[in-house]
């Protein structure tokens, strides 16, 4: 996800990772450090050698380098960081936490009304609540937190309480289509949640919902809005943040909805062989997608993917040939 140059699949083994080449770029140190911050299971180290890098044989040893306290090395921390040059206001969160499978959490910002106040933050899905992913929280933020907590969906609600905990005016938001005999990880205190959301979509029609819960149109002025998109579980969320009139693209951060993954030469997917629910709904939902103002795409699993950045087909139809395949391999388990 963050060092794309440094890091490849071992096509031989689907599940594992390697490191194809060692980081000798600026750009490469910087993704690869993004990559040791965020990894929810600490496999990535670093080993003290003297060797430098190939950009400046004056600056500190590579080991050196990848240290996450500026005081050490003059960088800053790894986190946040943009998804997309082109989009100013969501921010990878980084710290992925390893009881939410390692899922991409995200904050994204909503400008005020008012040039005298500050912009709302919303952070989607939990990071694993430390040390290094609250100074990553608060940089943006301030001391006050983010307004609101979206939890996906039940898989990636680790922390929840904690986070909470530290920021209490921050109002949790979750669907009761995860609630009960779909509540497999068996937390109860999200059924507790500030915004507990209870409309559902069906396979032909979205629900759409503002921060507080409520139901609205899908033609709604809400610059950012929640959207029930069931499948992998039931209570699934999507929120769509809209593109603006000074040209940022619309992002559509999805959970486990869909993604884009690198295997099989890379593809869209709904990622079929973790859904705990339907895939003919999830591949119908899918479809619905299409309908919606985005251009970028921020998954919790995979890669996020900034189609106005990608060369030869249009957006429009890249993302739909995309999202086909997903369908497509969805309907291998109908």
């Amino acid at each position: 996800m963050f060092a794309p140059s440094v890091f490849s699949r071992d096509t031989s083994r689907d599940t594992h990772h390697f490191v194809s080449k060692q980081p000798e770029t600026e750009l490469e140190i910087v993704e690869s450090r993004s990559a040791l911050a965020a990894c929810p299971v600490a496999a990535i180290r670093v080993e003290k050698s003297p060797v430098t890098n190939s950009v400046d044989e004056d600056m500190l040893p590579l080991s050196s380098q990848f240290a996450i306290k500026p005081d050490l090395n003059g960088r800053p921390l790894p986190f946040p960081r943009q998804v997309s040059p082109n989009v100013p206001d969501v921010h990878f969160v980084g710290h992925h936490n390893p009881r939410s499978f390692g899922a991409a959490p995200y904050l994204l910002s909503i400008p005020s009304s008012s040039p005298e106040s500050e912009p709302t933050w919303v952070l989607v899905d939990t990071p694993l609540y430390s040390k290094g992913a609250i100074e990553a929280v608060e940089s943006l933020t301030g001391p006050g937190g983010p307004s609101h907590l979206v939890l996906t969906h039940v898989d990636d609600t680790a922390d929840h309480n904690r986070w909470k905990e530290r920021f209490p005016n921050m109002k949790r938001i979750f669907h009761s289509g995860d609630l009960g005999k779909h509540n497999w990880i068996g937390d109860e205190s999200l059924e507790d949640v500030e915004i507990l959301i209870e409309a559902r979509s069906s396979r032909d029609r979205l629900q759409y919902f503002d921060l507080d819960g409520n139901l609205i149109s899908s033609d709604s002025s809400e610059p950012v809005v929640l959207v029930h998109t069931p499948g992998h579980t039931p209570g699934s969320i999507s929120v769509l943040k809209k593109s603006t009139d000074e040209g940022t693209p619309g992002v559509l951060l999805t959970g486990d909805t869909y993604t884009y993954t690198t295997r099989d030469g890379g593809h869209g997917s709904g990622m079929p062989r973790y859904n705990k629910e339907n895939h003919e709904l999830q591949s119908n939902i899918l479809r619905l997608l299409l309908d919606l103002d985005w251009e970028v795409l921020a998954p919790g699993h995979g890669h996020a993917r900034d189609y106005t950045l990608l060369t030869g087909e249009s957006v429009g139809d890249l993302r739909t040939a995309e999202i086909e395949e997903g369908i497509e391999e969805l309907s291998r388990y109908f």
